[in-house]
Protein backbone atom coordinates (compact mmCIF):
# COMPACT_ATOMS: atom_id res chain seq x y z
CA UNK A 1 0.00 0.00 0.00
CA UNK A 2 1.45 3.46 -0.25
CA UNK A 3 -0.39 7.00 1.04
CA UNK A 4 -0.05 10.49 1.74
CA UNK A 5 -1.46 12.95 4.73
CA UNK A 6 -1.46 16.18 5.76
CA UNK A 7 -3.43 17.69 8.41
CA UNK A 8 -6.72 18.09 6.40
CA UNK A 9 -6.34 15.18 4.03
CA UNK A 10 -5.27 11.44 4.08
CA UNK A 11 -5.19 9.29 0.95
CA UNK A 12 -4.08 5.82 0.49
CA UNK A 13 -4.71 2.59 -1.99
CA UNK A 14 -3.50 -0.54 -1.99
CA UNK A 15 -3.59 -3.23 -4.47
CA UNK A 16 -6.00 -6.28 -3.13
CA UNK A 17 -5.16 -8.97 -5.83
CA UNK A 18 -1.54 -7.63 -7.86
CA UNK A 19 -0.46 -4.32 -9.38
CA UNK A 20 -2.63 -5.42 -12.12
CA UNK A 21 -6.21 -4.82 -10.88
CA UNK A 22 -7.50 -1.80 -10.11
CA UNK A 23 -6.51 -0.63 -6.59
CA UNK A 24 -8.65 0.03 -3.48
CA UNK A 25 -8.93 3.61 -2.89
CA UNK A 26 -9.59 5.50 -0.15
CA UNK A 27 -9.90 9.48 0.30
CA UNK A 28 -10.82 10.80 3.72
CA UNK A 29 -11.53 15.06 4.76
CA UNK A 30 -9.87 14.64 8.59
CA UNK A 31 -11.01 18.52 9.28
CA UNK A 32 -14.75 17.76 8.72
CA UNK A 33 -14.67 13.66 9.72
CA UNK A 34 -11.67 12.90 11.99
CA UNK A 35 -12.77 9.28 12.29
CA UNK A 36 -12.59 8.41 8.62
CA UNK A 37 -15.58 7.19 8.03
CA UNK A 38 -16.58 8.51 5.16
CA UNK A 39 -14.28 7.15 1.79
CA UNK A 40 -14.83 10.03 -0.44
CA UNK A 41 -12.25 8.32 -3.07
CA UNK A 42 -15.03 7.58 -5.71
CA UNK A 43 -16.72 11.17 -4.70
CA UNK A 44 -16.39 12.92 -7.91
CA UNK A 45 -16.24 16.39 -6.06
CA UNK A 46 -12.81 15.35 -4.75
CA UNK A 47 -11.24 13.89 -7.85
CA UNK A 48 -8.70 16.61 -7.76
CA UNK A 49 -7.53 15.88 -4.86
CA UNK A 50 -7.32 12.84 -5.36
CA UNK A 51 -5.64 12.94 -8.91
CA UNK A 52 -2.76 14.89 -7.09
CA UNK A 53 -2.24 12.73 -4.50
CA UNK A 54 -1.57 9.86 -7.07
CA UNK A 55 1.69 11.57 -8.67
Amino acid sequence: WEGVRDTDWVYARYFVDGPDKPPFEFLHDLKNDPDQLTNLALNETHADKQSSNQQ
